[in-house]
């Protein structure tokens, strides 16, 4: 059975909003990790010899070892809010001029946040 193209915009939609929120927290953290190293670390506690296990940065930002993100998760958030942009787009592409008035574009949606 084929989708109603509303319907599929509404869940492509849906799966932009939440690759661009996935995004906007991991550059949230990036943005106050580099804003708390514009300051000396206050204390590096390390809790084995591999390295510390926290960093309490400026402003008591705080820094675990194991809540940081790999290359590879950053690469994939990246690249899912891309697809995901990518896939709206072609779903918004095939609605109507009268849908389209109704629905917020995709581009509209990556812009304002």
């Amino acid at each position: 059975m084929v989708q109603d193209p509303v319907r599929q915009y509404l869940d492509a939609k849906k799966k932009l909003e939440d690759a661009l929120s996935q995004f906007k927290n991991l550059s949230e953290l990036i943005k106050n990790a580099a804003s708390g190293l514009r300051s000396l670390p206050d204390v590096i506690r390390a809790a084995d010899l591999q390295g510390p296990e926290e960093m309490v940065l400026g402003g008591g930002i705080h820094i675990a070892k194991n809540r940081w993100p790999t290359i590879q998760y950053m690469d994939e958030t990246i690249r899912n809010l891309k697809m995901a942009h990518q896939a709206a787009d072609r779903c918004y592409q095939q609605l109507s001029a009268e849908d389209q008035a109704g629905v917020v574009s995709p581009d509209k949606i990556v812009s304002s946040n």
